[in-house]
């Protein structure tokens, strides 16, 4: 997958949070609460996983102290809400992020592919994903 589809597809999430995140065989998984998005598949979702396949680096910058956390457990419990993804140097994602009880930081990722899952576990492409963000912003009648 292209850098440039990995960043929309966190930009696709903007206000979602990062609720769990686990490291598993391909790579690192994160629950992503963003119910306005997850419920335009079904009234009853809320989330999204997102698999970080042959994920290389995964850590936080806090905004507050500039210190870096690699604790998958300790970023989770910030639960970083994304504000915007960009791309730094070649393919390092740096997700600006709003946390639970902090002042916020940033996300920086390098990772080779994005899977993307319903809460049904479902494989959502990047395209559908677009087409349901598309559909959520022209039924309220605002631009993202």
């Amino acid at each position: 997958m292209k850098v440039a589809d990995q960043r929309s597809i966190f930009n696709l999430f903007h206000d979602g949070s990062i609720i769990e995140i686990q490291k598993i065989k391909t790579g690192i998984l994160l629950k992503m609460e963003i119910q306005y998005l997850a419920q335009m598949i079904n009234s009853g979702y809320d989330n999204f996983l997102i698999e970080l396949v042959n994920c290389s680096s995964f850590n936080f910058l806090n905004w507050e102290n500039d210190s870096l956390i690699s604790d998958l457990q300790e970023i989770a419990e910030m639960e970083p809400e994304v504000l915007s993804c960009s791309l730094q140097e070649i393919n390092d994602l740096v997700i600006a992020c709003n946390t639970f009880d902090g002042p916020g930081g940033c996300l920086n990722i390098i990772t080779d592919n994005i899977n993307i899952y319903d809460q049904s576990k479902k494989l959502v492409t990047f395209e559908q994903l677009d087409s349901i963000s598309a559909r959520y912003w022209d039924r309220t009648g605002n631009t993202q």
